[in-house]
Formats: structure tokens, sequence, C-alpha cells
């Protein structure tokens, strides 16, 4: 997400690698926050983020609550990284 065009998967056992263009594969997991009805992931570098997401047909935007910041993704068919 970000500025960086960038992929990523989410496996239905809670992996997702990321891999922004032209950078290794960052390894995480991913989970539903059900209290607050968000998703929430977390790479080897990072702590766990959580985003409110939003689809408008094979768009999908990552909302940063509390904020103003949206973050836009492609919907794609396909396997892992």
């Amino acid at each position: 997400m970000g500025q960086t065009p960038s992929r990523s998967y989410f496996d239905g056992n809670g992996a997702t690698p990321y891999q922004p263009q032209g950078r290794a594969v960052d390894r995480g997991s991913w989970k539903v926050d059900k209290t607050n009805h968000q998703s929430c992931s977390r790479w080897q570098r990072s702590a766990w983020h959580c985003y409110d997401l939003y689809r408008d047909g094979d768009t999908i935007i990552w909302s940063i609550p509390g904020t103003a910041t949206r973050h836009t993704s492609a919907l794609l068919e396909g396997k892992r990284l």
C-alpha cells in the first residue's frame, strides 16, 4: 500500500506475503478484528495495523481509522507471490 506499487496475497490460513515493487517479499499474518470490524495485517518488519475495508467492484479501498487516509488496490485472481 502507499505510493510504491506492491503485491500481496491473503491466504485462508492467515498468511500474507507482501512485496513492494523492486524489493524482497516480506512474510506476514492477517486477521479480522471482529470487535471493530477491521482487517489487520502484520509483517516481519512491522507491528499490527488495522484498516476499514470497502469494495467497489474489483477495487479495494483501505481506510486508516481516524484519518482521511485511503489507499486503493485492485482485487485480482491469483496465487501466492
